[in-house]
């Protein structure tokens, strides 16, 4: 791979580093119950990493494929680390905190061995106040119970029938 390319994708794995360990420590701390560590674009970024791993044995890596290479680990490292789940304060996806008072509603989908939670957040763009989002978070089977109560018993107002994706 040429140093020109390695150099672009060692910032923009770079930059997604920084973001996602930012995001851990800021908000790792508010989540009481975490959601499920093995979702879809975890387990691309683990293959990943896996593959950046095998390259570092090549015999003809130059200094910028190390670079990228370690970058790219902690990239993934860091994706890895940065959770979603509920807490008493908010609701974190996407690594991004949101406040109880930005959830407008909530709804649960029991699946086979996972639950999906949905939540609409307000409207982050000030010039369009009806521009509602709704975000999902994804926890294991063993949590189902414990985020159904938390909800219920912190939020149960919100509560409300959404149409899935």
């Amino acid at each position: 791979m040429g140093d020109f390319w390695n150099i672009i994708f060692s910032v923009i794995f770079g930059g997604v580093t920084i973001v996602m360990f930012a995001r851990f420590f800021m908000n790792n701390k508010k989540i009481l119950i975490k959601d499920r560590r093995f979702s879809g674009i975890r387990i691309a970024f683990v293959a990943i990493g896996m593959i950046t791993m095998l390259a570092m044995f090549s015999s003809q890596n130059t200094t910028f494929d190390y670079v990228r290479s370690t970058i790219t680990l902690l990239c993934v490292s860091g994706l890895m680390m940065a959770r979603d789940g509920i807490g008493e304060e908010g609701v974190v996806v996407g690594g991004k905190f949101y406040p109880w008072k930005e959830c407008r509603a909530w709804d649960a989908e029991k699946k086979e061995h996972s639950m999906d939670m949905f939540f609409t957040l307000e409207s982050q763009n000030k010039n369009k106040p009806d521009q509602y989002k709704t975000k999902t978070v994804e926890f294991d089977e063993h949590d189902m119970d414990n985020v159904l109560k938390f909800m219920t018993l912190n939020h149960g107002r919100k509560k409300q029938r959404m149409k899935k994706r």
